[in-house]
């Protein structure tokens, strides 16, 4: 008996081997596109393009390289793209965060380059901020290596609050509100007054708050520092935070700078409303952090410096106009609604009165021109 020549079958078996893959491979590559442009069709759409942190590049650079306009889909954060999606997403037309900051970079002169977008009062509407770096980082961050740490059922505070923050914004309640009358935040929410009295109480007891600021100050896990940064905000007596506070602004976790320096605008609010409460906040380093790369840093920079100022002291003033008058300035140049806040200050380093400045603000570009070009003559506000 003669045995089967089994190389007659092996070319067929070897095409449909790989007809099989192929055709798994186009359905994969079918779903991943339709991932794409799914994601394409409900992708909030930016509403303003606005830049920071230019000295010698040019918005011109920037726009040869971002790719991206007004009306176009917000660009998409992914953690571990795999090399499919990779490949697929030019053709959905959809950017990732990720790629948008590589070219950026690529930019002669360009040391770091972040992309951020933050959501306007409109649904699906997002305000795009484009940020590089041309030189080193002016604040020097310090690193914690420490092990202290709050219980999980304390730390879990926080992110408890965050989501319920989260939840409450996405559900649009039009009775949502907030008040910082005792110098930190009570909202409205049930669920988010409920843990904010669980800090408070927790804050009560002098062993808790002394852990909480040990927390802040040395641990070496970044979530362990944003519940205690938390925490902390709701003690009784600010003043005894607000060395521990104004320390974090020198965290290298943006979150826990953003939560830090949202405390001290609250605290800062607090002691301009209650004559009372005196308490010294020193303003340099904030404005250091209105040159920062990070856009919440600018953000909330903007807030703490503008309670600073109400009272118009000289030296803050000075210390403003030498320090960051070019980044308020273009600050103040956004499209997006946060340019009020730097102009305001750009008016009150100019030396107007807060009735010239919201007139200013309201009379629209070419009014707003004159007032920067008054902040930046030499003898400005005296």
């Amino acid at each position: 008996m003669t045995a089967p020549n089994y190389r007659r079958f092996a070319a067929p078996i070897t095409l449909a081997i790989l007809l099989l893959v192929a055709t798994a491979a186009a359905r994969e590559l079918l779903s991943v596109r339709s991932t794409w442009l799914g994601y394409r069709a409900i992708a909030p759409r930016i509403a303003t393009v606005n830049y920071y942190g230019l000295h010698h590049v040019t918005v011109q650079q920037l726009q040869s390289s971002l790719h991206l306009k007004e009306g176009d889909p917000e660009p998409v954060h992914i953690d571990s793209p795999n090399t499919l999606m990779q490949l697929v997403r030019p053709l959905s037309g959809v950017e990732t965060r990720q790629t948008v900051e590589a070219r950026l970079k690529q930019i002669p002169g360009v040391l770091d380059a972040v992309i951020v977008t933050v959501q306007t009062g409109e649904p699906h509407k997002t305000n795009l901020f484009v940020g590089i770096s041309e030189t080193a980082p002016a604040i020097a961050l310090l690193h914690p290596t420490g092990s202290e740490k709050l219980t999980d059922s304390v730390a879990s505070l926080y992110d408890r609050h965050a989501t319920a923050f989260g939840a409450a914004i996405a559900n649009m309640d039009p009775n949502f509100d907030e008040t910082d009358s005792q110098g930190h935040a009570f909202f409205t929410d049930p669920q988010m007054r409920s843990l904010e009295d669980q800090a408070i109480a927790f804050d009560q007891s002098p062993a808790n708050l002394n852990l909480a600021r040990q927390v802040l100050r040395n641990a070496a896990d970044p979530l362990q520092r944003r519940s205690a940064a938390w925490l902390i905000t709701y003690a009784p007596d600010k003043k005894i935070i607000l060395e521990d506070l104004t320390q974090a602004i020198r965290d290298p976790d943006p979150e826990v700078r953003n939560i830090v320096t949202r405390s001290i605008t609250l605290i800062a609010e607090y002691a301009n409303q209650d004559p009372k409460f005196a308490v010294r906040i020193p303003a340099v380093p904030f404005i250091e952090m209105l040159n920062s790369l990070t856009w919440f840093d600018r953000n909330k920079a903007t807030g703490v410096l503008y309670a600073l100022t109400e009272s118009r002291d000289p030296q803050i003033l000075i210390d403003l106009r030498k320090g960051a008058l070019g980044a308020l300035t273009e600050m103040a140049r956004w499209k997006a609604p946060h340019a009020e806040d730097a102009f305001k200050l750009i008016g009150r380093i100019a030396g107007l009165s807060e009735p010239e400045i919201e007139n200013s603000w309201k009379g629209g570009p070419t009014m707003r021109e004159r007032v920067i070009a008054t902040a930046a003559l030499p003898n400005s506000g005296n």
